[in-house]
């Protein structure tokens, strides 16, 4: 008796296909593709720590009922007078500058507040090649400093006294009106009626 198309379907869903080698350049391909997509998708972003100017992360809350959208930047560090909030054609441009901190700081930051002793041997050794080389260096360097910039789309009409902004415990709040204070609700439904 032959098999069914049920039985076919299985069969095909549960067999392996055959493995084949592909080359450097199928792999380099299909991983640029993949990047490719994950970038469009704003699911992963290129960290270039050599360049000038970093993009601080945010989240952007939309509150009808208020008419109010509110931008909130992660800065922390950053001191007020440190940053500058622009309105420049229809964007909202956050810039500044995050410093390092002074060596002072790093040192009391590092200083030990606890003796751990381990009895694990490989530890021990880490610790010996630390006492060889008694400079201060980062082991890990994932902070960002430098000057930043982001742009934020604003709605038409937006002026400089329609934004409000907040910075507290390294958060820059900035608010804004959902539509222009002059552009009347009605322009914003005519054209975006469904038929």
């Amino acid at each position: 008796m032959a098999p069914t198309e049920t039985e076919k379907l299985t069969a095909s869903r549960n067999s392996t296909p055959p493995r084949r080698a592909i080359s450097s350049e199928e792999l380099r391909g299909a991983v640029q593709e993949k990047l490719l997509l994950l970038l469009k998708a704003n699911k992963i972003r290129i960290v270039n720590h050599s360049s000038g100017v970093f993009r601080p992360r945010y989240d952007l809350y939309d509150d009808p009922p208020s008419n109010l959208a509110t931008a909130t930047f992660e800065l922390p560090g950053v001191k007020r007078h440190e940053i500058a909030l622009n309105l420049r054609e229809g964007f909202l441009v956050i810039e500044g500058e995050r410093r390092r901190p002074d060596r002072k700081h790093l040192e009391q930051a590092s200083a030990p507040r606890y003796i751990l002793r381990s009895t694990d041997a490989s530890a021990s050794s880490d610790a010996d090649g630390d006492r060889r080389d008694p400079r201060p260096r980062y082991t890990t360097q994932e902070l960002r400093y430098g000057k930043f910039e982001r742009k934020v789309p604003l709605p038409p009409g937006t002026q400089d006294a329609d934004i409000k902004a907040h910075l507290a415990e390294g958060m820059l709040m900035v608010s804004w009106p959902r539509r222009s204070p002059s552009q009347p609700a009605s322009q914003l439904t005519s054209g975006s009626s469904s038929k």
